[in-house]
């Protein structure tokens, strides 16, 4: 078989797969099998180097990696042009803009971007406590870069919650209490 077909357990074989490379190229290769193992995210592989000198030597060792495990990569990209340059032009990616895990990287401004998706302008009219803990389960924050803002929006709903728990014993008291009388 030369390609593995997409399912359920796929994403495991391929990972499998990649670490069992890494590992067994870890004599010749030591860097970029230790990278390969640590800063690998699904099918991205996301690392640095101190020097363009180190990151060029660990993106030729990287691909040796996996081309011998008969896979392909693509999409490289850097933020340092000189690692760029010395990147293949069929590896390299066609855009600056790189999506990684849900985040977006530009690699010539060296900035982040997370898209977040609440939909809160296009609603009108009041916000319904459905409509904030949607809003706050939406945010896909995979480094808690967010999680300051996603925290204030938990605490808003603890509180609500809470306040509202109250409301429930104290109607449900004076249920009784007329009822009773």
């Amino acid at each position: 078989m030369t390609r593995l077909p997409f399912g359920l357990t796929s994403p495991f074989q391929a990972i499998y797969t990649i670490h069992h490379q890494a590992d067994d190229m870890g004599n010749k290769y030591p860097l970029a099998s230790t990278k390969i193992k640590s800063d690998a995210y699904v099918d991205d592989i996301i690392t640095g180097a101190s020097s363009v000198n180190e990151a060029t030597e660990l993106a030729e060792n990287i691909y040796q990696i996996i081309q011998m495990a008969d896979m392909e990569t693509r999409k490289w990209t850097s933020n340092i042009p000189e690692v760029l340059q010395k990147i293949p032009l069929k590896l390299r990616s066609s855009d600056y803009e790189t999506k990684i895990l849900g985040i977006l990287w530009n690699s010539i401004t060296n900035k982040i971007t997370i898209p977040i998706t609440t939909g809160l302008k296009e609603e009108t009219g009041h916000q319904t406590m459905r409509k904030v803990v949607s809003n706050v389960a939406k945010v896909f924050d995979p480094l808690g870069l967010l999680s300051p803002w996603v925290l204030k929006g938990k605490l808003i709903i603890r509180s609500y919650g809470r306040s509202q728990i109250g409301k429930r014993f104290s109607h449900q008291a004076n249920k009784r209490s007329s009822t009773n009388g």
